[in-house]
């Protein structure tokens, strides 16, 4: 991992509970949970 570091931007890991029958999540609903989790609506 040290290697790699100079070649990646900062990580963050955001977090959220899932029920089962919502699995498997695909790219497009993660993202929605991580922009709203990142930029609130007002």
């Amino acid at each position: 991992m040290d290697a790699l570091a100079p070649h990646v931007e900062t990580t963050n890991f955001i977090r959220w509970k899932v029920k089962g029958s919502e699995l498997p999540l695909n790219w497009h609903q993660a993202k929605v949970r991580y922009y709203d989790q990142v930029n609130p609506p007002m």
